[in-house]
């Protein structure tokens, strides 16, 4: 968290538009939003807010109001809105190809491989301490979204992979 805001207050100079989001907002979202050049912070899953902030910034509209976001303005006063729905995994699929190719390889067991990561669920029934799944759980209730548990179909899931072997070898 340190480290983005290091990166946002440095390129805020160039008024480069920016949603931070990630586990520690959607848990500290009072917290982040103080920070000083931070205006807009995400809450929750970011898949949707992220196409909305992406539109606004190609269309050059503004940022307040993003569902899924809290936004400060130059004057101080903060907007938030409620997270969004959770996502249906069946309908998302990462675009790949706007990586380097070298970005795919990866050590493993004393070897190099060529590797996707590939999301085949979301979510955790178990409740250990030292993760993000039990809050997860949590928010997605206290906010009437549903069960953050989730997994991708096997059709689909098959046909993702069968992509990834084909596209990408």
């Amino acid at each position: 968290f340190h480290q983005a805001v290091e990166f946002i207050r440095i390129s805020n100079s160039f008024e480069i538009p920016h949603l931070l989001g990630g586990v520690f907002p959607s848990y500290a979202p009072d917290v982040c939003i103080e920070e000083y050049g931070i205006c807009l912070i995400g809450v929750g899953e970011g898949e949707k807010p992220v196409e909305i902030f992406c539109e606004r910034v190609r269309t050059g509209q503004g940022l307040e109001g993003i569902p899924g976001t809290w936004y400060q303005d130059s004057k101080e006063k903060i907007t938030k809105t409620l997270p969004t729905a959770l996502v249906d995994l069946n309908d998302y699929h990462p675009d790949f190809s706007l990586f380097d190719a070298a970005r795919f390889f990866r050590p493993m067991g004393g070897r190099v491989f060529k590797m996707i990561p590939v999301e085949s669920y979301r979510g955790c029934p178990y409740t250990c301490t030292f993760c993000n799944s039990p809050t997860q759980i949590s928010l997605a209730k206290s906010n009437g979204l549903g069960n953050f548990l989730r997994r991708k179909s096997i059709s689909v899931l098959k046909d993702e992979l069968l992509h990834y072997i084909d596209v990408y070898d």
